[in-house]
């Protein structure tokens, strides 16, 4: 009986993992666990913020991922029992591991700026993205001459969204 293996995380890392383990192993034992039933493709989330539509085709369903042989459990961590070897979903259920991969993810940095994890708005799935483009669609559409809006942008969400706040920029007030 093969040893079960645990990824947690259908990130990047976590994606990746699952992908090499069905590649290498003859008959891997594994179990894949995540909050969200897809991967999501980050790297062109600032895409997103210019047309939402988009975020669809950035979404990939976990079920076109994975082999047939690889379990898929949606729930998120709430523990890991080191000692006993199981990881704890949602507070109630457990699942055991021979090895277990954590690649749950990358946490935003806020450098210890005052106010700027208050006002920031990070953009790390599709619901983000969307958030941003409506409030940067309304602050847009909100402006005036003598009341412009007040918009910081940076990197490639800079590049992807400028067109976007040109074009609302002939529809204000």
């Amino acid at each position: 009986m093969p040893p079960q293996i645990v990824v947690l995380g259908a990130g990047y890392a976590g994606t990746a993992a699952i992908r090499s383990l069905e590649n290498e192993l003859e008959h891997p034992d594994l179990v894949w666990v995540s909050k969200e039933p897809h991967h999501f493709v980050l790297h062109e989330a600032h895409r997103c913020i210019r047309d939402p539509s988009i975020c669809d085709k950035l979404t990939i369903p976990i079920e076109d991922i994975k082999s047939d042989h690889t379990r898929f459990v949606r729930g998120t961590v709430t523990g890991i029992e080191t000692e006993a070897r199981d990881v704890i979903i949602d507070g109630d259920h457990t699942i055991g591991y021979d090895y277990l991969i954590i690649a749950i993810g990358s946490q935003t940095a806020f450098f210890g700026i005052e106010g700027l994890e208050a006002h920031a708005l990070t953009l790390k799935s599709p619901d983000d993205a969307r958030s941003i483009h409506d409030q940067i669609t309304n602050a847009a559409k909100d402006a005036t001459r003598d009341e412009p809006a007040q918009i910081v942008i940076g990197g490639l969400v800079s590049r992807a969204f400028k067109p976007r706040v040109r074009s609302l920029r002939g529809a204000t007030k």
